[in-house]
């Protein structure tokens, strides 16, 4: 293998390390910045129509027991019955989807090098923006082929609370860029180990440059012939 072959295939691992570097990242960033999205819908089921019942409302479309059970129990005065499976399995489709959008952000972030105060507001905008994405058509595509009807988050919780929790979502994913620039840079940091395409260095001919001879009578040390 040639000294050029070499080069691709050390510039085509630190891509791939990149590339995998900014799914993992832009990952954890999602799920983090998840959390408190899904604590604000808690709590405002916990002001109406019980704290899992939005849980139970991510999941309605596959599984509508526990969402029916939770509506039935409220409607007649009855405290809201918790199904740790559905409520875990809701939480962990709300990371999920978390993480999903966060690597879109990562990409995007990356892709346009966005580090700046824009971050906080491109954040929320694309908070609301896969809202609008899973609510309106994923989900709506997934009723209309499984032939399912449940009550969404729209209209537990409202869409005013479900508009605000993914615009904090965003925020959260926003501030990400802002406080750790270094997971995004081109070549990240991985260790004390920079990761970068080799640079190109300028060909030589191998051919060393003469050395220019010292004159006799510039050093006094040396003998000089008379003439």
């Amino acid at each position: 293998m040639g000294r050029a072959e070499r080069r691709r295939g050390r510039v085509a691992r630190g891509e791939r390390d990149d590339f995998e570097h900014t799914i993992e990242v832009g990952a954890i960033a999602g799920i983090v910045a998840a959390i408190p999205a899904v604590a604000l819908l808690v709590i405002a089921g916990a002001l109406g129509v019980g704290a899992a019942t939005p849980m139970y409302s991510v999941v309605g479309i596959v599984d509508p027991g526990p969402l029916s059970m939770a509506l039935d129990a409220l409607s007649r005065g009855r405290p809201v019955p918790f199904f740790q499976q559905p409520f875990m399995a809701g939480l962990a489709t709300c990371l999920g989807l978390g993480a999903l959008c966060g690597v879109g952000f990562a990409f995007g972030v990356r892709r346009w090098n966005v580090r700046d105060w824009r971050a906080l507001v491109i954040g929320p905008a694309h908070g609301i923006v896969c809202m609008a994405l899973f609510y309106l058509v994923i989900l709506f595509a997934l009723g209309r082929l499984l032939d399912a009807e449940w009550i969404g988050l729209a209209r537990l919780v409202g869409w005013p609370t479900l508009i605000t929790a993914h615009a904090l979502y965003g925020l959260v994913l926003g501030l990400w860029p802002l406080l750790r620039p270094q997971d995004l840079a081109p070549g990240w940091t991985r260790g004390r180990q920079r990761i970068l395409p080799p640079r190109r260095t300028p060909r030589t001919t191998g051919v060393q440059p003469l050395q220019r001879l010292p004159r006799a009578d510039a050093d006094p040390d040396l003998p000089v012939s008379g003439g």
